[in-house]
Formats: structure tokens, sequence, C-alpha cells
């Protein structure tokens, strides 16, 4: 299996994706002329009512969804086989791995739950009913995010100067 991914894979996914789009464009092309409708349509200026019939763009969408998770499920299993196969040459992804999970449980341990009355955080929390411990897996998300966007971006600057003197 892996043989025929490595050397066929690439040709599949576009195959794959082409089909989706296909059916997609099919699906929609059809639903808009179904109901009466034709390209140039704003969808956007019908009626509550008008837009909950419209269902035509739920094939592509279901598609792509399921082709998202097939692709994450696919990465994960050929991911831990190829830690599982070679483990020494994969020794800096487990460590990467690990550095990025002791960063995120830091975060997330410092992570608020209380915000003050009236703030748009205490709105939100409040809207959506959210627990202690899920405030502070999205709080220790998004700072974990932020160190590594800004980790990125001073990398770039870093070597793109090593570059311009080599």
């Amino acid at each position: 299996m892996y043989k025929f991914l490595s050397s066929r894979g690439q040709t599949l996914a576009l195959v794959l994706g082409l089909v989706v789009i296909a059916i997609f464009l099919i699906s929609v092309m059809t639903g808009l002329s179904g109901q009466g409708y034709d390209m140039s349509t704003d969808l956007n200026g019908l009626p509550d009512e008008a837009k909950a019939k419209i269902d035509f763009f739920n094939p592509g969408l279901y598609l792509t969804t399921g082709l998202a998770i097939l692709g994450g499920v696919l990465a994960i299993v050929f991911g831990i086989i190829g830690i599982i196969k070679f483990p020494k040459s994969s020794m800096k992804a487990i460590i990467a791995i690990v550095v990025l999970l002791i960063g995120f449980f830091i975060f997330y341990s410092m992570s608020a739950t209380e915000f003050g009355a009236g703030s748009k955080m205490s709105e939100l929390i409040q809207k959506y009913s959210l627990g202690d411990s899920t405030v502070k897996f999205i709080g220790g998300g998004i700072n974990i995010t932020i160190l590594l966007a800004l980790l990125s971006l001073v990398l770039m600057v870093v070597f793109e100067i090593k570059n311009a003197f080599n």
C-alpha cells in the first residue's frame, strides 16, 4: 500500500479532487436550474424560506469534509507507522511534538477562566455556556498558536538574513 501511494498517490489525490469538484459543480448547476434560478442569481437576497430549501451545495460540502477527514486520518496513520518503523530518524519529530504538548500544557494552565463583567469574552462564554476547562483549552490553543506564528516569523527573518550573507 505504501509503495502504491508513494508512486501514484498524488495522481490519485488529483483525480479524486477533480471528481469531487465535478460532483459539486453538477449538483450546484442542476440544483439552481431545478429551483428556477440561474448562475447570476444572488442567493443572499432570497427570503429565509427560500434559503432553507437550498440544499444542492450539500454534496460538495459533505465530500470535501470527508476528504479532509480522510486525509487527516491517513496522515496520522502513516505518521505513526513511520515513527514505529523508523524510531531513530523520527526522534526530532517526537521531541518537537513533546515540546509542543508541554508548551500547550503551560499555556493551558496559565489561561484565565474568568473575565470582567460585560466583556466580550464573558458574553461569549455565557452565550455558548462554555465550561472552565473548555475556556482554558481555547486560551491555551490561541496562545500556543500566537507563539508559533511569532517564532516562525522570527525564524523567517533570521534565515533570510543568514541567506543574504551566503
